[in-house]
């Protein structure tokens, strides 16, 4: 079987918090829910996954490849959307898509514009002016042009009320994304635009 994510033994430390020895695996074809309370560990548990913060683990491995020694070509096939906005917000998102052009290889300009344009996400209006929703969407536009085998998501509905989660092309997904508890990891896909995403089962962790 061949895995999006593989994890042994992960446990990342702080004063008043541990996460402890974590392990689990996830097929390629999936999407999984991290449910937990409030300081749960989910967060911390993704950060980890992802480098942002330094954890002890046996094995982090991403499409069946090593975090450790592969994090460049990792992260060109995979794509992370969390809770807030993480642009500049004197950029439009016209200049966004010039940007992440010359960061991924894979990157579909026509994509991007036909998402904003899908999400009636103005193209030149600077991000300070676009509503929380607005901002949500165009975090998801930048998420699916450079075409990722693995999305990764923290609440990243959260901005969105359930009318305006609707539309986002995720469809068997999107439901699952409204509960602002759960993390959710989609893998892989192929054209989110014209294809009905590959899944073949769901998960859930508890934390």
């Amino acid at each position: 079987m061949e895995y999006a994510i593989q994890v042994k033994d992960l446990t990342k430390h702080y004063k008043d918090f541990t996460l402890d020895h974590i392990s689990f695996e996830l097929p390629r074809g999936t999407v999984m829910g991290l449910i937990g309370e409030n300081g749960a560990g989910k967060s911390t548990l993704i950060n980890s996954l992802l480098g942002v913060a330094d954890s002890d683990a046996a094995l982090i491995s991403m499409l069946g490849l090593d975090m450790k020694t592969h994090a460049k070509k990792i992260k060109e096939d995979i794509a992370v959307i969390f809770n807030d906005s993480h642009y500049d917000v004197n950029l439009t998102p016209a200049i966004i898509g010039r940007i992440l052009s010359k960061v991924y290889k894979n990157w579909d300009s026509a994509l991007f514009a036909d998402y904003l344009e899908q999400f009636k996400v103005p193209a030149k209006k600077k991000i300070r002016k676009l509503s929380t929703g607005m901002r949500v969407k165009l975090e998801f536009a930048a998420a699916l042009s450079h075409q990722p085998k693995l999305l990764i998501l923290d609440e990243a509905t959260s901005g969105l009320d359930p009318v305006s989660v609707s539309p986002l092309p995720l469809l068997p997904w999107y439901t699952l994304c409204t509960f602002s508890l759960a993390k959710t990891v989609c893998c892989p896909y192929r054209s989110i635009k014209k294809d009905t995403p590959d899944i073949l089962r769901s998960e859930q962790a508890v934390l």
